[in-house]
């Protein structure tokens, strides 16, 4: 306290004019400059924000879309001059698939409709046949509900699929009654009599194809995620028209031709040649038999040139292009090369591109799994073509594939359209991959090695990677904890000294025209020559790093995969879609 007041008393006595003060500009250098971005979005070669917006696992896709639309136009009102761009919608998939389920539907029925009235030749009948499809899939729907289905691409798919089914009983119910009612017997009569005759038969014919359909529904994994709504809606709408037939097709015929003392005279359509031709194939069973065995052997013999594959190709107007540069390349040369590639990418699609939006550097997102591998090596390109180029779609990508194998020192991935269906498939991931189960991880990695040197050779397998890769190089700081006690330092201590002389300090903040802006000080940056010579504080004394700790270079482990506690290691490859997958191996 003496001392204190002394230095007081001292800077007191010292006349005013003798002191300098010391700005901050001579010991610093102060300006207002942007942080350093942690990744950068680009929307058709223009600097913007991107905001990827998950639901709810709860909640409907079209519902949170419908809803997020709606606040979209309040927030272009609070915000003029701002332009929001759509990217990627799932619900525009969604909405375009049951649409167009949902047309193919309606198309089928109308068709089924003028089939009955062209072989009935009766608007009567045919009206009575047709009322079992508005029916019979309204009892669907209740069904559904009452099962918890919704509607989707696979419950609306059942509904096209059966759609030409439901008129099935009704077809030969009404059939018979008519055929009863033509050999003389009142409409009454013939509605109960034609329909207890065939009742039997119609009840067998749907539980059979009911029974095809229901083991469907105990599969497991993607196959039965896939299929076990359709099996169920088909096996609704089945049940549902054969109830309807049996009911209320005869009461339907009964109140059309209870008051008409004699029926038209107007015949159905009939084929007097199949009699013939039934007669001489009956007369010639060896030779039916024969011939069949012959087109069964060369079905058989043709079956291998077919190709099988898991899901049908479909083209798509949205694909992405993963990229990834060597760990440890910065920022700024990602940026450069994904220019590099939007130019490409441009250069190819001509006016037939939408969009083309880019991400270069990490994800802010934490919810996707890709999340975690993504740094300033890597960066994503999606590409949305215009609808006029869809049906070009897969040759777009091949000639954007040809052109980015061009590109030095960068790994380029192309994805098509990541849908919630294709996740469930797992159809988002590479077709190829290749799993090997080991303990010794240098092992894995040469067996890794020589698969891909393997692989490599197949023509039409390309983007070729192996799980296990190098990381990014870095800097260990191995503390020498006998030394750091004599000068009293930590581990805790010396990396939070070593990480405010690298990063730089927040010192507060300060209002800048209404925002208020971090104030980050920093020393100049550090050379790896300089990087052991980096002096850390003690008291009042300074001690040189290399005097506590020791400097290595190392590479930081990438990722290790296991599967069922086994370390694997896997090779991952696309392949030529035009081709069949059996067909590419």
């Amino acid at each position: 306290t003496t001392s204190a007041a002394a230095t007081a008393a001292a800077a007191a006595a010292t006349p005013f004019s003798s002191r300098v003060p010391v700005f901050l500009r001579d010991v610093a250098n102060v300006s207002f400059a942007n942080k350093k971005p942690e990744n950068i979005v680009r929307v058709n070669g223009k600097r913007c924000v991107g905001l990827s917006i998950y639901k709810e696992t709860s909640y409907n896709t079209v519902k949170a879309v419908e809803e997020l639309d709606k606040a979209f136009v309040k927030i272009r009102t609070a915000l003029p001059g701002y332009v929001f761009t759509t990217v990627q919608n799932q619900a525009s998939f969604i909405r375009n698939a049951i649409g167009e389920l949902r047309d193919t539907a309606l198309i089928g029925a109308i068709f089924s409709i003028l089939v009955l009235f062209l072989f009935l030749r009766r608007i009567g009948l045919t009206l009575i046949v047709s009322f079992v499809l508005p029916v019979s899939i309204i009892a669907t729907f209740a069904l559904m509900y009452f099962s918890g289905l919704t509607l989707n691409i696979m419950t609306i798919g059942g509904l096209a699929l059966g759609a030409g089914m439901l008129v099935d009983n009704a077809i030969v119910i009404v059939e018979n009654i008519f055929r009863n009612l033509e050999t003389g017997q009142k409409v009454r009569e013939a509605c109960i009599t034609g329909t207890s005759q065939v009742g039997g038969a119609i009840i067998s014919s749907t539980i059979t194809t009911v029974v095809v359909f229901l083991p469907i529904v105990y599969l497991h994994g993607a196959s039965g995620a896939l299929f076990k709504d359709q099996a169920w809606t088909v096996a609704f709408s089945q049940v549902a028209s054969l109830i309807i037939a049996i009911l209320i097709i005869p009461m339907l015929f009964h109140a059309l031709y209870a008051k008409r003392e004699k029926v038209d005279e107007t015949k159905a359509l009939r084929f007097s040649w199949y009699s013939t031709l039934l007669s001489r194939i009956l007369n010639n069973r060896i030779k039916v038999v024969l011939l069949a065995a012959v087109f069964i052997g060369i079905t058989v013999l043709i079956l291998p040139y077919v190709g099988s594959e898991y899901i049908p190709q479909s083209g798509t107007n949205e694909f992405s292009l993963d990229i990834k540069l060597k760990e440890g390349t910065q920022l700024e040369r990602t940026e450069g090369l994904v220019k590099n590639l939007e130019s490409m990418v441009n250069e190819v699609l001509g006016d037939r591109a939408d969009i083309v939006y880019s991400q270069v550097g990490p994800s802010e997102s934490s919810i996707s799994e890709k999340a975690v591998f993504q740094n300033e090596n890597t960066a994503t390109v999606k590409v949305r073509l215009k609808p006029s180029a869809l049906g070009e779609s897969e040759a777009i990508i091949n000639e954007i594939g040809d052109v980015t194998r061009t590109l030095p020192d960068a790994e380029v991935t192309i994805l098509r359209n990541e849908s919630a269906l294709e996740s469930t498939l797992g159809t988002d991931e590479s077709p190829l991959v290749v799993e090997v189960t080991g303990r010794d991880i240098g092992v894995l990695d040469t067996l890794t090695r020589e698969i891909k040197q393997h692989i490599s050779g197949m023509p039409a397998v390309f983007n070729i990677k192996t799980s296990i890769e190098e990381g990014a190089p870095e800097m260990d700081v191995i503390i020498d904890r006998y030394m750091a006690s004599m000068y009293t330092l930590t581990a805790d201590g010396i990396a939070s000294q070593l990480k405010d002389r690298l990063m730089g300090k927040n010192a507060g903040k300060f209002d800048n025209s209404g925002e208020m802006s971090d104030i980050t000080v920093r020393l100049p940056e550090v050379s790896l020559a300089e990087f052991n010579a980096i002096t850390l504080k003690s008291g009042e004394r300074e001690i040189p790093l290399y005097e506590v700790a020791r400097i290595e270079r190392s590479v930081s482990p990438k990722q290790l995969l296991r599967n069922n506690q086994n370390r694997i290691g896997t090779v991952t490859a696309d392949i030529d879609r035009t081709l069949a997958f059996d067909k590419v191996i």
